[in-house]
C-alpha cells in the first residue's frame, strides 16, 4: 500500500505532462539512441524471419540458403544491440 501512492502519482504526473506537450502516446515519446537502435534491430530480424519463413513455405526443397543467413547476421545485430555492443 506504501508504494502505491508513488507509483500513481508517477503515473498521474506523466500522463499530465504528455497532456500539456501534445504528446497523444506514450509511445510518441523519442527513443533514446540506444533504444532506437535495438528497436530498429528488432524491426529487421522479425522482418527477415518472416522473409525466410516465406521462402521456406514456397520452396521446400531447401532454396533459402540466402534467407537464413540474413536472418542469423540480423540476430547477431539485434544481440550486439541488446547487449549494447557497438557494431564495427
Amino acid at each position: 500500500m506504501k508504494i502505491l501512492l508513488p507509483v500513481v502519482a508517477t503515473l498521474l504526473f506523466a500522463s499530465v505532462l504528455c497532456a500539456c506537450s501534445g504528446i497523444e502516446r506514450f509511445s510518441d515519446i523519442a527513443l533514446d539512441p540506444d533504444t532506437a537502435t535495438q528497436e530498429k534491430a528488432r524491426r529487421q530480424y522479425e522482418q527477415s524471419v518472416a522473409d525466410y519463413r516465406e521462402c521456406l513455405a514456397a520452396n521446400p526443397a531447401n532454396a533459402c540458403d540466402g534467407q537464413r543467413q540474413i536472418v542469423e547476421a540480423n540476430e547477431r545485430v539485434l544481440s550486439d544491440a541488446v547487449l549494447g555492443l557497438k557494431a564495427e
